[in-house]
């Protein structure tokens, strides 16, 4: 979404939109009004029973306890599996303490792509999330809207948040913070999802001379 930003800043691409070959196909970019979206599928849900592997294995991954978990968690994919891990407040979210290689060797067991840890319990948005990826090099990650749209369908369809739109924040439990806001806007056939798409306004904060 950055990328399109600043092509579509440079006038390099134009509304109302673009194409982007991804590794699970091409993806739709929608420009609209300094906004770049990226469209996504409709979600599929995986358990954990279904993978194999038990909560306090996850839990244990993040230094947790089972108890330390809101709801059992659950793979979700929208293109791509992440594992979603809700737990009780900011506070636990800010103070986590992720072992990174069992989380790696987790990801890599049920083919995930990382963790997407959240709570619902904040003001400023839907939910704050923080990603850990390090099966693919990425111990934290700022600003994931690949794993925001699978969180948007989990609260649509597993938490009865009935809502067409949502803010995703994430990075700002980060140490140091990398604030992102996230919108999740939900395609809608009756009640069911048929699809979604996933971003925002983009904003170039610096630019480096050559």
């Amino acid at each position: 979404m950055a990328t399109f930003g600043l092509l579509l800043e440079k006038g390099m691409v134009q509304e109302p939109g673009a194409i982007k070959e991804s590794i699970v196909g091409p993806r739709q970019i929608s420009l609209k009004k300094g906004k770049v979206y990226q469209a996504q599928l409709a979600p599929k849900y995986k358990s954990l029973a279904d993978a194999s592997i038990s909560a306090s294995e996850v839990a244990t991954s993040l230094n947790l306890q089972v108890d330390d978990l809101v709801l059992e968690p659950l793979l979700v994919s929208t293109g791509v599996w992440f594992l979603l891990v809700q737990v009780p407040n900011e506070e636990v979210l800010r103070s986590l303490q992720p072992d990174q290689s069992k989380i790696e060797a987790i990801s890599e067991r049920l083919n995930l792509v990382g963790y997407y840890v959240f709570t619902t319990a904040t003001e400023a948005a839907d939910a704050s999330a923080r990603m850990f990826a390090p099966n693919y090099g990425i111990p934290e990650e700022s600003a994931t809207g690949m794993a925001a749209g699978p969180l948007a369908c989990y609260l649509y369809e597993h938490m009865n948040f009935k809502a067409a739109t949502y803010m995703i924040h994430q990075g700002y439990l980060m140490q140091p913070a990398s604030p992102s806001q996230i919108e999740v806007q939900l395609y809608l056939d009756d009640t069911k999802i048929s699809g979604l798409q996933v971003g925002g306004p983009v904003v170039v904060v610096e630019q480096l001379a050559l």
